[in-house]
Parts: C-alpha cells; sequence; structure tokens
C-alpha cells in the first residue's frame, strides 16, 4: 500500500494528498465500517491490570540495580 501511494505522486517528491485521504479514497473505499465499543467490564480489568503492572515497574528497577550491585562487588572479590 505505501508503494503504491509513493507511486501515486506520478514521479513528483510527494503524493498528491496526504496519506490518510489516499488510504481513505483509494485503499478502503468499499470498505464497511464498524465501530466497537470497549465492555466495560474489560476497560476496568485493563486499568485494574495497568495499575498494577505500573506499580510492578519500580520493583523491576530495584531488581536490575541489585542485580548490578552484586555483579560489581563480586568483580571486585576476585
Amino acid at each position: 500500500m505505501l508503494a503504491a501511494y509513493r507511486a501515486s505522486a506520478a514521479g513528483g517528491a510527494t503524493p498528491a494528498q496526504d496519506l490518510g485521504t489516499y488510504l481513505g479514497t483509494e485503499i478502503f473505499a468499499d470498505a464497511a465500517l464498524d465501530v466497537v465499543e470497549p465492555d466495560a467490564d474489560d476497560l476496568a480489568g485493563f486499568t485494574a491490570f495497568l495499575e498494577r503492572y505500573s506499580a510492578g515497574l519500580a520493583i523491576e528497577r530495584a531488581a536490575v540495580a541489585g542485580l548490578r550491585t552484586r555483579d560489581t562487588t563480586q568483580e571486585s572479590d576476585r
């Protein structure tokens, strides 16, 4: 699709229309539009997951820092 978009410039440096317009008029012009709204329970579950995941990042950082400190200490003991 991107090659066809670039080729639509017909030798010019930039295509005559922006990519969004090209996709809407040339590629997906006949595509049916289907809008799906998120399920409230799914949204709440993902929000809870993301909060727990974000809180766990501090634990991951501490673990990596601890490994780096341990590796440095072991190297100096040699």
